[in-house]
């Protein structure tokens, strides 16, 4: 790792991140009237004309465009660190793959949809792979990318393929994540190792909660489905009691401590009240742990300036950012209040 490349690199992001939309400016946006005032609030030169049926796309288009110029350009101004610069970004892909997996299954969910444009760093082009009509057919239009292995007959017959393919493909984004732990040295790999062990625990916490909730995977199975490894080493016994458990409150309440605080200091901070296992939802459960992790990604954006860390930070925050946007349109699209659009942010 080169330190003053990482420096320089740092500088960018520091003066990027103070245009981004965060809480408070999230909050401002909730006061406008319509999608269109968000839209040309956000975007001033959105051209009059396109103010209208058509905003929410012009909206995303621009909104996806102008958050993959920014990331492109920290990919150009890497050197020693490119790997991870290239790894980061194709998480950009792995979530649109995920929403053509959606949209294959659910052929609903087709109309409308946006890709985030990370060429030439695509394994793919989104927008001819999405006209395939079977998950058969998008493996056979996979073949010989980075995702090939996850696309196999197993898995696209299995009886929950959308599931089963989003998991894989976690597990394959940290996997390399990890691999990539030998560019750095001393405090910048502790550092490093530190945020993406962070990411993975509560990203296997959101998958175990899933497998239980949802499936009743038998705790035998589970280490199928989690994030694991060399580097990342999964502990299923810190697991066993709620799996042991049969209802939802039981399941909650033996999450492990260390995760749990937390957990329930989240709660407290986003819904202003105790926690009650008895009544709370799922769907709150997992805001929260998304909320975590972003709060993970501010505090290793300050706190390790000359690491890679706040590389890492950057591109998941602008990854929030853009799910919060187009939550907000998408919600006065819509009609939800503003308390049920607020209740969409992360």
């Amino acid at each position: 790792m080169n330190a003053s490349e990482i420096h320089v690199i740092n500088a960018k992001i520091r003066a990027l991140k103070s245009h981004m939309y965060e809480n408070s400016r999230l909050y401002k946006l909730l006061q406008s009237k319509s999608e269109e005032e968000v839209a040309v609030h956000v975007f001033p030169d959105l051209l009059i004309s396109s103010v209208g049926p058509n905003i929410v796309h012009e909206f995303q288009v621009k909104l996806h465009t102008e958050s993959m110029k920014t990331l492109k350009k920290l990919v150009k101004y890497s050197h020693s660190i490119r790997p991870l610069m290239l790894s980061l970004i194709r998480r950009f892909e792995i979530a649109n793959l995920k929403k053509i997996v959606k949209a294959i299954i659910y052929p609903r969910y087709k109309t409308g949809l946006k890709f985030l444009d990370i060429s030439p760093y695509s394994s793919f082009n989104p927008i001819q792979v999405v006209k395939r009509k079977t998950l058969k057919e998008l493996s056979e239009a996979l073949v010989n990318t980075r995702y090939e292995h996850i696309f196999n007959e197993k898995n696209i017959k299995s009886k929950n393929p959308a599931f089963i393919i989003s998991n894989k493909l976690d597990i394959l984004d940290y996997q390399e994540l990890f691999s990539l732990f030998r560019l750095f040295r001393g405090k910048a790999r502790s550092a490093y190792l530190e945020l993406i062990k962070t990411e993975a625990d509560y990203k296997n916490l959101l998958w175990i909660l899933r497998l239980k909730y949802y499936y009743e995977v038998p705790i035998e199975e589970v280490e199928n489905y989690v994030i694991s490894g060399k580097v990342y080493k999964f502990n299923l016994s810190k697991y066993e009691e709620m799996f042991e458990s049969r209802y939802i409150d039981e399941i909650l309440m033996a999450i492990p401590k260390k995760y749990k605080n937390k957990l329930e200091k989240m709660y407290d901070k986003t819904y202003k009240k105790e926690i009650d296992y008895e009544n709370v939802s799922f769907k709150e459960i997992e805001m929260c742990i998304q909320k975590i992790i972003k709060q993970s990604y501010y505090e290793f954006l300050y706190n390790n300036y000359l690491t890679a860390a706040p590389v890492i930070s950057f591109f998941g925050l602008k990854l929030i950012e853009i799910t919060n946007l187009n939550s907000i349109v998408e919600g006065f699209r819509f009609n939800m209040n503003r308390e049920e659009i607020k209740s969409l942010l992360i």
